[in-house]
């Protein structure tokens, strides 16, 4: 918490577009796999990354934290058992759901399909967008489940809007700009609603329009927060596909840099005594955004270096092994449609 208001407005618009990028990764995730042939290789690869990161990390903050857990520290042992880290523990289940659920899909009639869109969206993101709903596993999974047949529905149904005559006229610059716009006034909201007293008629306006646009940034499952990655995503789709092998090698380390400052034994270490956000605090504006800007590229780099040798040797050493091939046969031959 800033003494500054202006250096809040930033903390704002950098940290709640993680929120935001919840649902885009989903969205890129499903638009590949609708299409994509089933492998358990991809299963058993985020399993093993996931398991080196939290194991690694956690013995590390275990090690530099007085008051780290040891019950902490055995869970991480079993990082997506005991869902340490909740998007990979939710992603590799949704995975290995694809072919039932492309089962289901390609069964489902185009009239039945969008029925079942539009039904999940009244009773589940409208619901989402005034009730908290909790995120439990079942419910973070049926929201993963519910990308997959929405994306299913925009590239294969003929009532997709993306099916329309009138979506050729739409440019992608127009989507990512509606999307930045939506993304700046809502956080704008946020800011507001926290910072200035705002009653009207004796309601404090101020107190429950914070509450409420907070929400609509946060969960991803709220319709604003939905609109808002689904404009962004249909924006960055609709921009000539070009091949980039450098751009592929920086996306590969994204999940690594993920694990890396979110393994709990480990990120209050990082964020409290390796980046110091306490500090931040007393920043200006322009020195705290400069200052965020360099650790998040520093810590990018970091990672992605780590993360380049870990995929060159240990993993390849790892695929080689019996058990590897092993795993991937038993996965693949359990999910064969006979």
């Amino acid at each position: 918490v800033s003494k500054y208001m202006s250096t809040k407005l930033i903390a704002h618009l950098m940290g709640s577009g993680a929120r935001i990028s919840v649902t885009v990764f989903l969205l890129i995730s499903a638009w590949f796999m609708v299409e994509m042939e089933y492998k358990a290789k991809r299963i058993v690869d985020i399993w093993l990354e996931t398991v080196f990161y939290v194991v690694l990390l956690s013995i590390a903050g275990y090690c530099v934290s007085p008051n780290a857990s040891l019950f902490t520290l055995l869970t991480s042992l079993l990082p997506i058992s005991f869902w340490q880290l909740w998007y990979p523990s939710a992603y590799l289940t949704w995975v290995l759901f694809m072919p039932v659920l492309k089962s289901i899909c390609e069964k489902l009639s185009d009239r039945r399909m969008l029925q079942f869109v539009i039904l999940h969206i009244v009773f589940f993101v409208i619901q989402s967008s005034y009730l908290s709903l909790q995120d439990t596993r079942i419910v973070v999974i049926a929201w993963f489940n519910f990308i997959y047949f929405f994306v299913w529905f925009l590239k294969k149904n003929k009532y997709s809007p993306m099916k329309q005559d009138w979506w050729k006229k739409i440019s992608a610059r127009m989507l990512l700009v509606m999307g930045g716009m939506f993304y700046v006034i809502l956080v704008l909201l946020v800011w507001v609603f926290q910072n200035y007293d705002i009653s009207v008629a004796g309601i404090n306006i101020s107190f429950y329009g914070y509450k409420l646009m907070r929400l609509w940034v946060i969960d991803y499952k709220a319709l604003p927060n939905l609109l808002i990655s689904l404009l962004i995503f249909l924006g960055v789709e609709k921009i000539k596909p070009c091949y980039s092998k450098k751009v592929n090698t920086l996306a590969k380390s994204v999940f690594a840099i993920y694990c890396a400052h979110e393994v709990p034994l480990f990120k209050d270490f990082l964020w409290g005594n390796i980046i110091k956000l306490n500090n931040c605090k007393d920043m200006l504006a322009i020195r705290f955004f400069i200052y965020m800007l360099v650790v998040t590229i520093i810590f990018f780099v970091i990672v992605m270096l780590f993360d380049l040798l870990r995929s060159k040797y240990l993993h390849r050493l790892v695929m080689g092994t019996r058990g590897y091939g092993w795993m991937c046969r038993k996965i693949d031959k359990f999910m064969e449609e006979k």
